[in-house]
């Protein structure tokens, strides 16, 4: 059995990521093509609830090293706006030169004034925005974005958060409360009061808590496996009583279903005794192409659907008078060749430097810093 102990990174994780972005990507290439309809059945919500969820599990993880508050989220800053910024503008020229009403392709019409729109992309917040003050801002111009304003605004509270899980007190008390009576009054403002705020894509925090709380949960129990000092030994007959289980929630949230399931075949691989599915999953997240994928995955996620859109035009402009599965095929060949370039230039030209760069700004933080929210680093062995 493999000594999760001297492990920091789950490398799994990476080529899950990997994985997810492509099938956002499968999904917006269908969407733009001559098969729209089709896209329904593949669900890309699906795959970027799975991202809320690994995204809970991997930032309490890394707080749990010890980053106070200020490294934290300079870090996180540095590693989501400049990748975010350069593919914003992207869209945005591609936005401004095609002059098309493309919901799809930009999430709002040329009737609409940008100002606000980049006013609140500039800060990452524009998820948080009420529909009613701002329709559709979670995903004008660059339409996946609406995901990194939630992974901001979890950003920036997820110190407090993982402090109240560590060391609670009135105050954080006070924060999980107002974040769950938020959650309560928005589902509840429709039965009682006949209408309620609207938030486009749900980008809001506290709509999404869920999906966090899961990925929060699994970190405890991973953390809590890591440090038993005898391999996790559950009998096939627990196995076979949770398939039910997972059926019965994936009725509800599919995404919540298939985090488990991947967790309980990590937790086998990784302290158990790795049963051969298992660890053939292991074995094909660990692949090159997957961990390939899951390295240039963040820009991959951000680009693809402009890359898309450009590789439209060009057909279009062409005059390619292709038939529907010809079609399709250069839009996929094409869109999928141009993001994984665009997506490794961006990769290795903005987001590694920026991401060196955060290190090297909160370098003298961390050696000055004072004990982390919650108290003493906490030992982990993932």
């Amino acid at each position: 059995m493999p000594q999760p102990g001297g492990r920091k990174h789950i490398k799994e994780f990476d080529g899950l990521r990997g994985l997810l972005a492509l099938w956002v990507f499968v999904t917006h290439v269908i969407e733009l093509g001559p098969y729209p309809a089709t896209a329904n059945y593949i669900h890309a919500n699906v795959a970027v609830d799975i991202f809320i969820i690994l995204s809970g599990f991997v930032i309490f993880h890394l707080l749990s090293t010890g980053e106070d508050y200020r490294t934290f989220i300079t870090r996180r800053w540095f590693r989501l706006f400049p990748v975010f910024a350069v593919c914003f503008l992207i869209a945005l020229a591609l936005y401004g030169w095609l002059a098309i009403d493309d919901e799809v392709a930009f999430g709002i019409d040329h009737t609409k004034k940008l100002m606000p729109y980049l006013v609140t992309h500039a800060t990452m917040l524009h998820g948080a925005i009420p529909e009613q003050l701002l329709p559709n801002s979670a995903r004008a111009i660059l339409v996946p974005a609406w995901s990194i304003s939630l992974e901001w605004q979890f950003y920036l509270l997820a110190p407090l958060l993982f402090a109240f899980a560590i060391r609670p007190n009135r105050k954080l008390a006070l924060l999980v409360l107002g974040l769950i009576s938020a959650r309560v009054l928005h589902d509840a403002a429709p039965r009682f009061w006949g209408r309620a705020v609207q938030f486009d894509m749900s980008a809001f925090l506290p709509l999404r808590l869920e999906f966090f709380a899961v990925g929060i949960g699994s970190y405890g129990v991973w953390r809590w496996l890591s440090e038993r000092n005898c391999p996790l030994e559950v009998p096939p007959l627990v196995y076979a009583l949770l398939v039910p289980v997972l059926i019965l929630i994936a009725k509800k949230s599919p995404a919540i279903a298939l985090w488990l399931w991947a967790m309980l075949a990590l937790a086998n691989v990784y302290f158990g005794r790795r049963a051969t599915l298992m660890r053939w999953l292991s074995s094909f997240l660990n692949s090159e192409s997957a961990q390939f994928l899951g390295k240039i995955s963040y820009p991959v996620y951000l680009l693809h659907l402009p890359a898309l859109v450009l590789v439209r035009q060009i057909i279009q402009l062409n005059n390619a008078n292709l038939r529907a599965p010809a079609h399709q095929f250069v839009l996929v060949l094409g869109g999928l060749s141009l993001t994984i370039i665009g997506a490794w230039l961006l990769h290795r030209t903005i987001e590694e430097p920026m991401i060196r760069l955060g290190k090297r700004i909160t370098a003298g933080w961390r050696l000055r810093c004072t004990p982390p929210i919650g108290g003493q680093p906490l030992p982990v062995r993932t």
